[in-house]
């Protein structure tokens, strides 16, 4: 199987970097070449190989539609794919009858080589020459993989967002908290430790839900609303996030020791 990726963003890196190790790689799209990887690179893509079995679109999602409009006398009819959590794998229904996703759940950092046998993928396809084709690139690069639809994929994304970007915010505010009022963040990280333990053994995060707002200990909440006045955008997450954690568990009255 020969591959070419379209872009080379932090997605691209290392998916490239991958099936180049694999001996996988055909080409890698890019507007212009930055970096000093020895992989066959081309700045134009009318200059695309015609004899690439997947041309895997590692971009934006709104330069994917981009794109393909101004390059369809390149890709039809060919098996196109892409891997954006949110975007409809029928994007590419005007163009070929074979087309899917290829969903890494992971958060990828250009020049960090992620390793594929820790992150599952997520296959959508439009027919079963193509999904078997995307699930045969999973096991070369040793990844599992489940099969899903385009629903689904999208409601996965919107998890993952709560579960990490939104997650990482908070950590980021935190830490800028910490470091104005001169508070050892490593205090904080040991915090969370045992936490993130007992996600990992898989205990609903609903089970381990503590704090002020949870026990609806209005004093508390008021004054943390109060020390935060000088950062209205913080104020109003602060506000909103126990609101929301208030009404959650306003009918729990199990008594659990809480922070």
């Amino acid at each position: 199987m020969k591959i070419t990726i379209i872009g080379y963003g932090n997605l691209g890196y290392s998916l490239a970097n991958a099936l180049h190790k694999h001996n996988l790689l055909n080409a890698v799209a890019v507007k212009k070449i930055t970096d000093n990887e020895n992989l066959p690179f081309i700045t134009n893509i009318n200059s695309l190989s015609q004899n690439s079995d997947l041309y895997i679109f590692a971009i934006q999602d709104q330069a994917v539609k981009q794109i393909i409009d101004s390059h369809k006398s390149i890709f039809k009819d060919k098996t196109l794919i892409h891997c954006s959590g949110s975007l409809p794998s029928t994007i590419f229904s005007d163009v070929t009858k074979n087309y899917g996703v290829f969903y890494p759940l992971h958060s990828f950092v250009k020049g960090r080589q992620a390793d594929f046998s820790e992150i599952p993928i997520f296959i959508t396809a439009s027919n079963n020459k193509t999904e078997n084709q995307l699930i045969t690139l999973a096991e070369e690069l040793g990844s599992n993989y489940k099969i899903i639809s385009d629903e689904e994929r999208e409601y996965l994304h919107l998890s993952a967002v709560f579960a990490h970007n939104f997650t990482n915010h908070l950590l980021t505010i935190s830490q800028f908290i910490a470091q104005q009022y001169n508070i050892d963040f490593n205090d904080i990280i040991k915090l969370l430790k045992p936490y993130f333990e007992k996600i990992l053994q898989g205990m609903p995060p609903a089970k381990l839900q503590t704090g002020p707002a949870k026990r609806n200990d209005r004093p508390i909440l008021e004054k943390h609303i109060k020390m935060l006045e000088d950062n209205k955008d913080w104020q109003n997450i602060y506000r909103f996030v126990s609101e929301s954690i208030r009404k959650t568990y306003n009918s729990d009255n199990e008594n659990k020791q809480e922070l």
